[in-house]
């Protein structure tokens, strides 16, 4: 599979468009891909990023939030960029995210804490999971209604951005295939 990439816009956050000679809907590279293909456009940076890929729709949502979800402090799903493109149809929108910035989306507790420890975590997790032998709870953003909190998927997957998501985000990558419309995009 051939990839291409341009620089679209440099700033306040790089837009990239990252087109891939497949017309398959499964695709499969990484941030290790693209920062070797083109060094002059990505630095070392890039492999430390964490991905998000979303519907082209919600492109106007990053560019205004700096995120695709509001609150901009909701929970998000991101990993490395080659299990971000499982997601988002196509084409693609992907942010990038400097971990640096973000907060898993859950804690795990020992059962035995201190009440005004648990009360202050609460704050920020309030979903309180007990373990099954109740030595444990598990702390989450998500709603107790929301299987991703007890699936693991929250574990796995789940961050926040405590502050402001301009920080955080540190480019935006634009992934089509030749046949995708990206003018419509912008």
């Amino acid at each position: 599979m051939e990839i291409g990439c341009k620089l679209i816009q440099s700033g306040p956050v790089p837009i990239f468009i990252v087109v891939v000679s497949s017309t398959s809907d499964f695709i499969r590279f990484s941030e290790i891909d693209l920062w070797q293909k083109f060094p002059d456009l990505f630095g070392n940076e890039i492999l430390s990023y964490l991905f998000r890929a979303v519907s082209t729709d919600r492109f106007s949502d990053i560019l205004i939030n700096g995120v695709d979800v509001l609150p901009t402090d909701a929970v998000i799903y991101a990993d490395c960029l080659e299990k971000a493109l499982e997601y988002g149809g196509w084409p693609k929108t992907v942010m990038a995210f400097d971990p640096q910035f973000m907060k898993k989306a859950y804690k795990e507790v020992d059962s035995c804490i201190a009440e005004d420890d648990l009360i202050e975590i609460i704050k920020t997790y309030p979903t309180k999971i007990t373990s099954e032998d109740g030595s444990k709870y598990t702390l989450t953003r998500l709603d107790r209604g929301d299987a991703r909190a007890t699936s693991g998927y929250d574990v796995n997957y789940g961050w926040w951005i405590p502050n402001d998501p301009w920080e955080c985000l540190k480019m935006i990558l634009i992934i089509a295939r030749p046949s995708d419309d990206v003018l419509n995009i912008m």
